[in-house]
Order: C-alpha cells, then structure tokens, then sequence
C-alpha cells in the first residue's frame, strides 16, 4: 500500500475595507463566497442545471466544488459521495473583529491535479473579496497569494496581476510515533451511519479517514491506492485506546436563506492510540492533519492536530 497524495497550502492575503465582524468558524462564509465568484466566472451555462450540464467535463466550478463531472460510477456507489479537492482553512476558529484597513489570511489546500486550476481559484477569490463578504457585503482586497512550504520561506505565487506558478508538490515527510494524541481544532461532523449514533466510535472515525484520503489520491492523482480495506478495518478495530475524552459541542449559525437559527455542532476533544502494532494506520492519521475529516470538511470542519509522547 503507498500513499502518494500530494497537495499544497496556499496563503491568501487581504485588507478589509471596512469594519467588519469574522464569523466564528469562517470557512463556511468563505466556501460560500468562492463557490458563488468560482460559478460566476466559469459556468457556461448559467440559467441550467448542473446535473446533466453538457459542459461538465471543461467547468472549473463543477470540478472543485460538486464533483459531479466525476465518471467512475461503480466507486461512487461503493464509496457515498467524493470528497472536494480543497480545503479551506481560516486563522482562528473563533469570531473576531477587523477594523478598516486590516490584513488578514485564509488558507486554501488544493489536492493533487486540482492545484492545475490555481489560477481560477485566485481569480475567483479575488472577486469574492471584491463583491463582499457577509450580509453586509463588506469588501475585501486580495493583496498576495502564497505557497506555504514546511521548513523554507513561502513562496510568493500572485501580487496583483503577476502570477508565478508553484514549486512541485512533496510529499508531506512522516514523524514515526509509538503512541500518540488526537486533538480535534474544529467539530468533526460524522456522516453515514456515525451521525445517526450518541457514542464517538473511534474505529468508525478512522475507517471514515481512510476512506475519505483513498477517494482524493483516486480521484485526483494518477496512482489510484491500493489498500486492503478488510486488513485496515480489523486494525481499527484492535487499536489499543490509551485515552478518550471526546464531547458534543452545539454551536448555534444562522442559516441565511431563511434569515433563521439553526443548531449545529460536532465532536471535539482529544483521544490517544498506541501505534506499536499498528503502524499501517499512521500515515492515514498524519495526512489527516491537513485534510480534515467528517461532514463539511473542505469548509474548515474536523480539523485536528498530532501530539506525540
């Protein structure tokens, strides 16, 4: 079995043009901006439905945000949904408030082959700053975009209308760990048979991780994955669990459309695994600290972070 799913980071920077108040969990509002500027400026047929568009296979927006130009139906069928090719990733989880004039970054990943439409991805967001953000509609300058690389100085990609393509894709190098700690940033959303249960079921959380990276290397890299799923399921359901502490967390949004709340949520909190016998599952683990997992993961959900011990 080999992982080879590359992806990159990008940094996108931006000065507000006015006060303005950032969400709690803001990448919902960015998905939102970015799907609304990607369809805008690349949708050929505006007036019909995506479903059947005969345009599917050339439009950018059905690409990266509905996948529904995706052709492979016997995977789909086996699988549930694809997931999206990016990521978006805001710097805090929490709300907070900008004056005028402030910078401030969101992150976007771009997954293996995606990265071949960054150029969209910054046109698009650079009309999403332009036409607004929030009900408000507060504007938003795009000032650069950067790719982040581990361990060297980011590289500049665009400032205003120059654009430098990225350096080739590594694959992110693994720590090996004997023992370790999962610690959820944003609420994991269960999809599928999860969401329906009360109890965090850690084998079914991995097993819904492992899934998730076997359908982005599938989907949008040359070299499909191997894995033994069978093998893989018997693992997660041996892993030794060191410790578990793992709580709903109700967040109350307001669902725009209908100008009313709503309650939602997620798990957070923390577990950790002893690796010894089971290192097959690491790098699945390792990988998914930059692609999230669960319901709403390309929006910023089921972010988490590695403590080794």
């Amino acid at each position: 079995m080999l992982i080879n799913l590359p992806f990159t980071v990008y940094r996108f920077r931006y000065q507000i043009q006015q006060n303005f108040n950032i969400p709690r969990y803001s990448g919902t509002l960015w998905h939102a901006v970015l799907g609304r500027a990607l369809k805008q400026q690349h949708c050929f047929v505006p007036s019909a439905s995506c479903q059947g568009c005969l345009f599917a296979q050339q439009c950018d927006y059905l690409y990266l945000f509905k996948n529904i130009n995706q052709q492979d139906n016997c995977l789909i069928a086996l699988n549930q949904a694809i997931p999206s090719p990016h990521i978006i990733r805001v710097e805090t989880t929490h709300g907070y408030s900008l004056s005028q004039d402030e910078f401030f970054d969101v992150q976007i990943i771009l997954i293996g082959e995606a990265n071949l439409r960054l150029d969209k991805i910054i046109n698009s967001m650079q009309q999403a700053g332009l036409d607004g953000l929030g009900k408000a509609r507060i504007k938003a300058a795009l000032i650069q975009v950067e790719q982040v690389l581990n361990e060297q100085p980011n590289r500049l990609i665009w400032q205003k209308k120059s654009i430098q393509p990225p350096v080739s894709l590594p694959l992110v190098k693994m720590k090996p760990a004997q023992q370790l700690e999962l610690t959820f940033i944003t609420p994991f959303r269960p999809s599928g048979k999860m969401a329906k249960g009360k109890v965090f079921l850690i084998e079914d959380y991995l097993m819904g991780l492992i899934r998730r990276i076997s359908l982005l290397q599938y989907f949008y890299t040359p070299q499909p994955l191997a894995a033994d799923y069978i093998a893989l399921k018997k693992l997660t359901q041996s892993l030794p669990i060191l410790t578990q502490n793992m709580h709903w967390s109700v967040d109350k949004s307001l669902k725009y459309r209908q100008n009313q709340h709503q309650q939602s949520g997620g798990w957070l909190g923390t577990f950790s695994l002893n690796l010894e016998n089971h290192q097959t599952l690491l790098p699945f683990l390792y990988l998914g600290q930059w692609l999230n997992s669960g319901k709403n993961a390309n929006m910023g959900f089921g972010q988490y972070q590695l403590h080794y011990f």
